[in-house]
């Protein structure tokens, strides 16, 4: 998020309208979630990887199987933060 935030205001000051919505409000929040959506797949990916591979018990499962369960639960609070707020762009 680090990374992305900087690029996702140049985004935003240069794509969304000055008032009311505009054809590019999406642009931002596609910026914005890019990198972190990468990064989450990729270690989504991984974790199922270590629990399939590791045997059922060991620490590497345990901490496969937490990581997943956090990484769900991330997943979960960002889509009720964004429907709640009803629009893509929570920093915003």
């Amino acid at each position: 998020m680090f990374i992305s935030i900087p690029m996702s205001l140049f985004a935003a000051l240069f794509t969304r309208a000055d008032t009311g919505r505009g054809s590019m409000d999406w642009v931002a929040p596609a910026v914005l979630w890019s990198l972190p959506v990468l990064i989450g797949l990729i270690s989504v990916s991984l974790g199922i990887r270590a629990v399939r591979a590791s045997p059922r018990g060991s620490n590497s499962w345990t901490a496969a199987v937490s990581a997943l369960w956090i990484s769900g639960l991330l997943v979960f609070v960002g889509t009720i933060l964004v429907v709640r707020g009803g629009d893509f762009m929570i920093l915003f």
